[in-house]
């Protein structure tokens, strides 16, 4: 048997001192003791990070504004984003596509400058906004009030006829920008609708 050519076994064995009372102390002692201690710190660090994050989004989030909440909505959705890209969870890659979509129409939403391409063209046309003030005094000479006139600079002197065609282009400006500012809502609400029970972790 010493020349044998049988094959050698390797069978797995056991931690040296596995079975024996100091193994079974340490190991009742890092289960019942010390991996508790270390999932509590990591669940309180965890929300204390969070609750931090939160804290300085709501520094300067204030409650009189809906532009505030989309603010606040488009913040968390980054966040989400974020921790579904980290592989917390499979992704559809047009669920990801669609959930950059939603930030891209919170932060328009929230900036709400939808007037301000139609205003380029009106000033290329019209000129830039001017204005002055005319104060009214009252019966002791003291200003009360004042009145606030503003004009373009092609239309300060121009018949009334032009002068009311440049108020019409800035109520069609108006109604251009409100219009794109619905069609943002109504692609938040069909995004949400279509994707917001896919992004989940």
């Amino acid at each position: 048997m010493k020349d044998s050519k049988a094959l050698k076994v390797s069978i797995p064995c056991l931690e040296k001192d596995e079975g024996t009372f100091w193994y079974m102390t340490k190991y009742h002692f890092r289960h019942s003791f010390l991996y508790p201690i270390k999932s509590f710190y990591r669940r309180l660090t965890g929300k204390l990070e969070r609750a931090y994050a939160f804290a300085k989004i709501g520094w300067e989030n204030y409650d009189w504004d809906m532009a505030y909440s989309y603010e606040l909505l488009g913040w968390k959705l980054k966040r989400l984003y974020k921790a579904l890209e980290s592989g917390h969870t499979e992704q559809q890659p047009e669920d990801m596509k669609a959930l950059l979509s939603l930030i891209k129409v919170l932060r328009r939403l929230q900036v709400g400058n939808y007037d301000s391409k139609y205003y380029r063209i009106h000033d290329r046309k019209w000129g830039k906004i001017e204005s002055s003030t005319t104060p009214n005094y009252d019966a002791d000479g003291k200003v009360r009030t004042y009145n606030w006139h503003t004009w373009r600079a092609k239309t300060k002197d121009a018949s009334p006829e032009i002068k009311e065609q440049e108020r019409a282009e800035t109520r069609a400006i108006w109604a251009n920008a409100e219009a794109d500012r619905c069609k943002d809502i109504d692609k938040m609400a069909e995004l949400l609708k279509n994707h917001a029970q896919s992004w989940w972790d």
